[in-house]
């Protein structure tokens, strides 16, 4: 497989980008920073050796001009690590600095130049629920002796901050660039990214209800995530979820395959799906040829996610012994469907992130255990607006059918959890809005040989209720989204509408 050197970032470069006449010494420098307080971007990556690095000031929030003192001090921060070059709106102390009218409209204009020639194939993952599974499969399936994907760790920046950090990616060599990228909210964020990387091809995963509070139905979610075609070229290809009623007829002029479990005529097919305590096997199936899978993850909706990635390594003409071995050495970690031995506990940690959908799969999952006793930390799911009532009383009636032993429920609305899933009398249920509650609970109630499983959205930092009952570190670092009016003043720099 042929490997891409990205670009060379110098002065000329630059300069030319931004529309300013270069110095007549060309500079090469290492990577493009950011240095802003958050939520707009990580407050540690304030410069590399040898960087150029933005600095904005502004409160994304408010979109408040920064003070003097305010550029200042992230000046100091960025010189301190090794910038060589700062972009500012104005001139800051003695140091080298290019001075633009708009250092936000700059960056656009630079991150448009950037992916405008960066030449690796690039790989776009998104849609509503499993987008992060689904991207640490595509990674591990492209992932070879003779073939390199950038960024090697995935993490939860799918948003014009993850964006940025690939602009770190520069004068490196790989042969793909895989981008997790967000549909929402804001509603239209797939299709400023889109315009911005230019992806080659797109997976998108499954619809639910989840961040529904920020859109106006589940087809706006999907609208949304379709607008990752934005950014396509005409030879892009766009691979659907066959089982998905939102995705049946997604409207396209690109070449479109489908991957599925239900749907028999799809292009990419699993079947025969077993579940054990150690993973899930499924056949494979694409072109009459099947081949047996297996991957680390429990449960059917994981599937969905290696079957995605699965399909786009065989556009990427991967062998199928490859990709079955590579998906073998691929294991869950931190807190995204990760099981844990702790001092004689599993710890089920699924807290990355939840929908309802993905709450009765982690549920489900437990039952597999049937030789332990079962305890579910449940946290809220977030950002379902007007559903969260409804969403909590229907997952405590899930429960309330179930075989779990203890249920602790954390949070406003997991307080209808609670309520709806005493209506089993063999589940002990214990309810608190208070976290250090939750913690004395299951220090006393957790025995050894249980499986317990922490299940909520990531706002509910449902990991540091493992991390004190059972004193582990799980070194969660939670970023902030960005703001719509963000978005929404600067989305003309991108050719978003």
């Amino acid at each position: 497989m042929k490997k891409y050197t990205s670009i060379v970032i110098d002065s000329n470069f630059i300069y030319t980008t931004l529309g300013v006449i270069p110095p007549k010494e060309n500079v090469l420098y290492s990577a493009f920073r950011v240095a802003n307080n958050p939520p707009f971007s990580d407050v540690h990556a304030h410069g590399d050796i040898d960087s150029v690095v933005f600095i904005i000031a502004y409160d994304m929030h408010t979109l408040i001009p920064p003070t003097k003192e305010q550029s200042n001090f992230l000046a100091d921060i960025a010189i301190k690590n090794g910038a060589t070059l700062l972009i500012t709106e104005m001139q800051l102390k003695n140091y080298p600095c290019l001075v633009v009218p708009n250092v936000i409209e700059a960056l656009y204009k630079m991150l448009n130049a950037f992916f405008g020639k960066f030449t690796p194939p690039t790989v776009a993952v998104t849609g509503n629920i499993g987008k992060s599974t689904t991207t640490g499969f595509v990674t591990c399936v492209l992932q070879g002796d003779d073939t390199s994907v950038l960024p090697k760790i995935q993490s939860n920046s799918n948003d014009i901050r993850g964006v940025i950090n690939s602009l770190c990616l520069s004068n490196a060599v790989c042969s793909y660039l895989v981008k997790e990228v967000m549909e929402g909210p804001p509603p239209g964020s797939a299709k400023i990214i889109s315009n911005i990387i230019k992806p080659d091809i797109a997976i998108i995963t499954q619809m639910s209800n989840s961040c529904i509070e920020h859109f106006d139905s589940i087809w706006h979610i999907f609208e949304s995530s379709l607008e990752i075609q934005s950014g396509m070229p005409r030879s892009g290809v766009l691979l659907l979820n066959g089982d998905d009623c939102y995705q049946a007829n997604a409207g396209t002029d690109l070449k479109k395959m489908y991957y599925a479990i239900e749907n028999k005529n799809a292009d990419f097919l699993a079947s025969n799906i077993e579940l054990s305590t150690q993973g899930t096997s499924f056949d494979f199936t694409y072109q009459n040829i099947t081949t047996k899978m297996f991957i680390n993850y429990i449960g059917k909706h994981n599937v969905y996610c290696a079957l995605a990635a699965i399909a786009l390594a065989k556009w990427a003409s991967v062998p199928n012994d490859v990709i079955r071995e590579r998906l073998l050495q691929y294991k869950p970690s931190n807190v995204l469907k990760n099981i844990m031995s702790v001092n004689g506990h599993l710890l089920y940690m699924d807290c990355f992130n939840a929908s309802e959908h993905s709450m009765y799969s982690a549920l489900e999952a437990l039952q597999i255990f049937d030789n332990r006793r079962k305890i579910a930390v449940i946290g809220d799911i977030r950002a379902l607006g007007q559903h969260s009532e409804p969403v909590h009383k229907r997952i405590g009636k899930f429960i309330a059918n179930s075989n779990i032993d203890i249920l602790l429920c954390f949070g406003e609305f997991s307080a209808y959890v609670a309520e709806n899933a005493s209506a089993n009398k063999n589940i002990s249920v214990f309810y608190s809005a208070k976290r250090k509650d939750i913690v004395e609970v299951l220090k006393s109630h957790a025995k050894k040989d249980d499986i317990i499983l922490f299940k909520a959205s990531m706002a509910m930092e449902l990991e540091k209720i493992a991390e004190r009952a059972f004193g582990i570190n799980l070194g969660i670092r939670r970023d902030k989204p960005i703001d719509r009016r963000f978005v929404d003043q600067y989305s003309h720099y991108t050719g978003a509408c």
